[in-house]
């Protein structure tokens, strides 16, 4: 088997390993890839900036139709208001937002022993790329999602949809995508009563996330050693699917490289647009595909893994 793996796994066969702190940190990855083929962890959804875990309905109640346990949490409930009383927003940002995912994450793993399939929406699709590069979950989708900071997306409907947030540039309030910009570019493929629903349930959110986002996030592409599918929509105003292509260009350097996958007449808000049921079987059936570490492979791995604290 020794022979069989690859020149960082063969420079040490079980019984003579004397792992440190460089086998810490690229073992780490490795070890999520460590469940028989045939078990998934919970899928664990990250929703986008301005939303709640209430998007997710409808690929929750399918991908629960097909035997998935999936959970939907709202990051930082408490400091993101529907209708807020005060003025000025807490002092929250990005950092804070993976935190929370990462111990969903962590969460997630104890309590199954599975670490989870991470699904993130729009800047959820960031924070979703940030714990895949952590290796905090055994697969990764990426649906629309932000890029890192080596890719601008500038966009004019992101731009438009966000006006009246650069107009302020005030990082102590909280903002929220202003309801023409919204309807335009994130909910233009929903019929317009569901617009109007989709803008009434956003939330505000603290002027220091949106810096954040427009200042970019440093995402690590050689750090990707998990399956990852980044999904591209046609018609998305809001992340367009040329932007979400350098995505995939981006972490082509990676050493487990993400499949794109793009939808013709899908726009931003392809969680539930007319004909999403598709998307969602197209989602399910990528989870559902075994991992490539066969389980000898995987067994040596996990020895390993053990003595350095990893499992």
């Amino acid at each position: 088997m020794k022979d069989a793996l690859p020149h960082r796994l063969r420079a040490a066969a079980p019984g003579d390993v004397q792992p440190g702190k460089a086998d810490q940190d690229w073992l780490a990855p490795l070890t999520v890839a460590l469940k028989p083929a045939n078990e998934i962890g919970e899928i664990l959804m990250i929703h986008g900036l301005g939303c709640t875990g209430s998007v997710w309905g409808a690929m929750q109640a399918h991908l629960a139709a097909r035997g998935m346990t999936c959970l939907a949490p709202t990051l930082l409930e408490m400091l993101r208001p529907r209708s807020p009383s005060v003025r000025t927003a807490p002092e929250i940002g990005f950092p804070d937002f993976v935190e929370e995912a990462r111990t969903f994450c962590r969460i997630s793993t104890s309590r199954t022993g599975l670490p989870p399939v991470v699904i993130g929406h729009s800047m959820g699709g960031l924070i979703a790329q940030v714990l895949a590069v952590e290796g905090l979950c055994s697969k990764a989708v990426f649906l629309a999602p932000a890029p890192p900071k080596a890719i601008r997306n500038r966009s004019v409907g992101m731009l438009w949809c966000f006006a009246n947030v650069l107009f302020s540039g005030d990082e102590t309030r909280y903002h929220r995508a202003w309801r023409t910009g919204a309807k335009h570019v994130l909910f233009h493929r929903l019929p317009t009563p569901q617009q109007d629903r989709a803008h009434a349930q956003m939330v505000f959110e603290p002027g220091k996330l949106f810096a954040d986002m427009a200042n970019g996030i440093e995402v690590r592409a050689k750090d990707l050693r998990i399956p990852t599918l980044t999904v591209a929509a046609r018609r998305d105003r809001a992340v367009p699917a040329r932007v979400v292509g350098c995505i995939t260009d981006y972490y082509s350097r990676a050493p487990q490289p993400t499949t794109l996958k793009i939808y013709d007449q899908h726009g931003h808000w392809l969680l539930d647009e007319p004909d999403s049921a598709q998307l969602f079987d197209d989602v399910a059936d990528w989870i559902e595909i075994p991992m490539k570490m066969n389980m000898n492979e995987a067994a040596w791995v996990k020895s390993v893994a053990r003595q350095v604290g990893k499992v």
